[in-house]
């Protein structure tokens, strides 16, 4: 019975892996806006070391966009950015910033539209040959999967 249950529990969370990964593929739906606000946020880490990084976010009039720091350094105030939404999931894949042709995918987007997928994929598909071995990695990928959509929903 747990057997059976855990079967079709891998089952559907390759169904969803697929969905995500083919989502993250295909072409979406190209919009042009403009930058109306730069921020750079210091991120700090209550720890021994007391170490900080920066977050920057590319503020148009639809979309907050995370954006790595050579992009944030690129774009300036009113410059325009082509931005590559999904189709199924409405996430922005790629952003490109027009006057430079300067594109990046976000870091996250890469890992959960594509790296968790894959793997997830690979490990449940390695689990149908040797079905003893990766009993554990298996769940583990089914809960991860699972919340890598959670999270594709809900942001």
């Amino acid at each position: 019975m747990v057997d059976h249950m855990f079967k079709w529990a891998k089952i559907i969370s390759a169904v969803i892996c697929l969905l995500i990964l083919v989502d993250f593929t295909l072409p979406g739906k190209e919009y042009t806006e403009g930058v109306l606000e730069k921020e750079r946020k210091m991120q700090r880490y209550y720890n021994a070391a007391q170490n900080v990084h920066y977050s920057h976010h590319l503020i148009t009039k639809n979309f907050i966009l995370f954006s790595s720091e050579d992009l944030a350094n690129i774009v300036n105030k009113g410059d325009m950015l082509l931005l590559k939404e999904s189709r199924l999931f409405k996430e922005i894949n790629r952003v490109t910033h027009i006057p430079s042709a300067t594109s990046e995918i976000y870091s996250l987007r890469y890992v959960s539209g594509l790296v968790i997928p894959l793997l997830a994929i690979l490990v449940f598909m390695t689990s149908l040959i040797f079905p003893t071995r990766y009993v554990m990695l298996s769940f583990v990928l089914i809960v991860l999967s699972t919340g890598n959509l959670i999270y594709i929903l809900v942001s």
